[in-house]
């Protein structure tokens, strides 16, 4: 329901920014996002149903009901408290195809507005490149500094609206990475099982950086008109360049989690942080609780 305020809002911004021209390749960006990301996101949900199919396949030697098997593993927190239905399995399935799609939606979202908000910052810079170390009246100054605020204002209004949605994203995404190490831990019983695990993860820790990264571009472009102002020469040096100057360096423009964290490079390190330590500590426990081996009893784990 907040979407066309928002596109309201990036419309005054394009009029603000018509002698800009516009990106032609942006249209074509994006449809290629849409593709490679749902494209991938497919083979991700067929790779996590192989994997559970292997895992059936393993846990029922003579091949019979490889299926209710499989369902029982994958659903046992419903089947846990209701009764097998195959028509109940079916649905949730289903529900679990949407979801997942649902979940790559919500990263390329970000992504895509990210990406086009970055690509206005990028536009405005070259401009501002191209008259580095010129002398310049004041009336242009406080123009550029008029559109760089207007970028700045929607930044803000994009972060009003998508922050719930980020705050989502990264807490799911650094969920089932934790969970993705703590399933690396448990035996695999085949090479193809091995290979699901593997594009699993790269895919879902490629897919969280690419996110971190599209959104960490806002902060980086919004900081390069310093480069620029800093070489202003200091006979147009006026109260407008310093006005701008101090916008530039003052305001911290970047997406944020409802104000929680705020995406930047150094965000993707503290993300990565937290990972490496609960990798750890898992390898702690695992060692400790490991003992000896014992056939019957992996198998009765890894099934059941």
């Amino acid at each position: 329901m907040e979407w066309p305020k928002v596109m309201e809002k990036w419309e005054l911004m394009e009029c603000e920014m018509k002698q800009y021209g516009h990106t032609p390749d942006m249209a074509f960006k994006i449809k290629m996002l849409i593709c490679i990301i749902m494209l991938l996101s497919i083979i991700e949900h067929l790779a996590s149903i192989l994997t559970g199919l292997l895992k059936a396949i393993y846990c029922s030697p003579d091949g019979i009901g490889i299926f209710r098997i499989y369902i029982l593993t994958s659903l046992k927190t419903v089947f846990t408290f209701i009764d097998y239905s195959f028509v109940v399995a079916i649905t949730l399935k289903f529900l679990d195809f949407l979801y997942s799609l649902s979940w790559n939606f919500m990263d390329l979202l970000i992504i895509i507005l990210a990406c086009a908000l970055t690509d206005k910052f990028k536009q405005f810079n070259r401009k501002l490149a191209s008259v580095r170390g010129r002398v310049l009246p004041s009336m242009y100054w406080r123009k550029s500094r008029e559109t760089y605020n207007v970028l700045a204002s929607l930044t803000h209004d994009f972060d009003e609206f998508l922050s719930p949605v980020i705050l989502l994203s990264f807490g799911h995404n650094l969920y089932f990475i934790c969970l993705q190490l703590l399933n690396s831990l448990k035996p695999m019983h085949s090479s193809w099982e091995a290979l699901c695990f593997a594009f699993l993860f790269t895919y879902l820790v490629g897919r969280t950086c690419l996110v971190s990264l599209y959104v960490a571009s806002i902060n980086d472009q919004s900081k390069k008109p310093k480069a620029v102002l800093f070489s202003v020469p200091a006979e147009c040096y006026g109260v407008e360049v310093k006005r701008f100057l101090m916008q530039v360096t003052s305001d911290e423009l970047s997406f944020t989690g409802c104000n929680f964290f705020s995406v930047t490079r150094t965000f993707m390190l503290t993300v990565a942080g937290t990972i490496v330590t609960y990798e750890i500590v898992l390898i702690q426990f695992n060692n400790v609780a490991s003992g000896v081996p014992d056939q019957n009893n992996t198998i009765t784990n890894y099934c059941y």
